[in-house]
């Protein structure tokens, strides 16, 4: 069950970032204007791919936390509805 619910949330993670609170989308402009403000400390080699190394890493930990957090709250949901029926 586990791997099913990492598989839909990772094939239609599209359809689920339409939700997101004031707070995330807050959250990602600030991190892409701070991206934006800092990219040219990190230009030339070998410097520009560590940096993007980096945040390729960081992005498949943050996919991997949001399916593990979609997979937690798919459960509760379904233990909720189960708990109403009983």
């Amino acid at each position: 069950m586990k791997d099913f619910l990492r598989a839909l949330y990772l094939e239609h993670t599209e359809y689920f970032d339409q939700f997101q609170s004031q707070e995330t989308v807050k959250a990602m402009e600030e991190s892409f204007r701070k991206s934006q403000e800092y990219q040219s400390l990190f230009e030339g080699e070998p410097l520009k791919s560590v940096l993007e190394e980096l945040l390729r890493a960081e992005f498949e930990e943050g996919m991997s936390r949001c399916a593990d957090c979609f997979q937690t709250g798919f459960r509760l949901g379904v233990r909720l509805m189960l708990d109403c029926l009983t």
